[in-house]
Formats: C-alpha cells, structure tokens, sequence
C-alpha cells in the first residue's frame, strides 16, 4: 500500500520471505511458478513511484538461504536503486541470532549494498531526516528488547516532529515473552503519530495509545 505522510509518498513493502519454497500441495509440473511469483512481486514493489519504499522485515525466509537468493535480491534492490529509488530495509526476527558469531544471509546483503545510494539498512532504531521532520526505522534486535530499544532514544527537536515510526514487531504479547512487543508508550512519549509493522502477515488498522 501507498501512503501520503505529509506529503511523502510511502511505498510500504510487507515481510518479503525470498527464499522460500512451496511444496506442499503443490503438482510436480508447478513447482517454482509460486517462488518465481514472489520474486515478480517483490521487483514490482520495488519499481513503484514512491519517494521511499520501506521493506518491513524479513527480506529472506530464512537465516541463511543460498547465496543464489542473495544475489538476486542485490541485482532487484541496486537496480531500482541505480533507477532513483531510495529504499530502507529494515531486519527482522529471521535476520539475526543472539549468537553474534553467527553471520546471516541479511548480514551478508548488508555489507553488498552500505556503499550503494539510495539502500540503507536499519538495524536498530535510528531516526532518518526528510524535510525538517524524522521518520523512525526500528529493526528487530537479538539482544535489546523493543521498548528500551525505543525509549533509549534522544527526543528530538519539537519543532522537527517525528511523522512516523516503522518497525518489525508484535502487536499482541506471548505469554511471558515482551521481547518484540511494538513499544506504544515508549513511541507516544517521542510524539510519534502514525506506526506501522512488519511481521504479522495480515492487514489490518487499528488505534492504540493515540497513535
């Protein structure tokens, strides 16, 4: 989907999963016609007039997946970007491990594309700067919860308000486990207005926390 945040055309791209395969059900003479439509869409989400497209999470289904997968993502994303597109990735729950000897295939694409223009990375939060006013990029993190990812942050000027805050987080709570949980209050104490999430799978809008 496409919104206007203040005048900023967002192209919201939704938890990709490249990599992954579809077997179960699937006829012998259909095999990969499901991936390949992946793939098809992810580039056309790529090629949307927007002024910045935000993939939300989890760019590859998996960890690690073959180096094939990486690739290609790294020929459609310096493609659009060689074309003006100026895209954020954020990471996602596949993308890292607490295990920071462990190096996944996110972090592979990461160090493929941080010389490109136009391709930015976010990791964990980090305020980004259009038109005197910030947007907010939060990247799941293996080690720091959510919230005190959030609420670490410097306020910003109150006369640059932050329009929007993007990230890869529950909405609802696991049992004990708070780990992801979007981080309302902590969002609302910065003055955020509008948030949006990967990781869900399904559509929907709702209001919490005034936001």
């Amino acid at each position: 989907p496409i919104h206007k945040i203040s005048g900023l055309t967002v192209n919201v791209c939704g938890d990709v999963h490249l990599g992954r395969t579809f077997r179960t059900g699937v006829p012998l003479h259909r095999l990969g016609d499901r991936e390949e439509m992946v793939w098809e869409d992810f580039e056309q989400q790529l090629n949307v007039e927007a002024d910045l497209t935000i993939v939300m999470g989890d760019l590859f289904d998996k960890f690690v997946v073959p180096p094939e997968v990486v690739l290609r993502a790294y020929d459609l994303l310096t493609t659009a970007a060689d074309n003006g597109r100026e895209i954020i990735i954020l990471r996602g729950n596949h993308d890292a491990s607490r295990d920071s000897n462990k190096k996944s295939s996110f972090d592979l694409l990461r160090e493929l594309t941080w010389p490109v223009e136009g391709i930015l990375v976010a990791e964990r939060a980090s305020y980004y700067e259009i038109d005197e006013s910030w947007l907010l990029f939060c990247g799941w993190s293996p080690d720091v919860p959510a919230h005190d990812d959030v609420s670490g942050l410097c306020q910003p000027d109150p006369a640059h308000p932050i329009l929007a805050a993007f990230g890869h987080w529950d909405i609802t709570q696991h049992g004990e486990d708070t780990h992801n949980l979007i981080p309302l209050d902590a969002l609302a104490n910065l003055g955020v207005g509008k948030v949006f999430t990967g990781h869900i799978h399904k559509a929907e809008a709702f209001t919490r926390n005034g936001m």
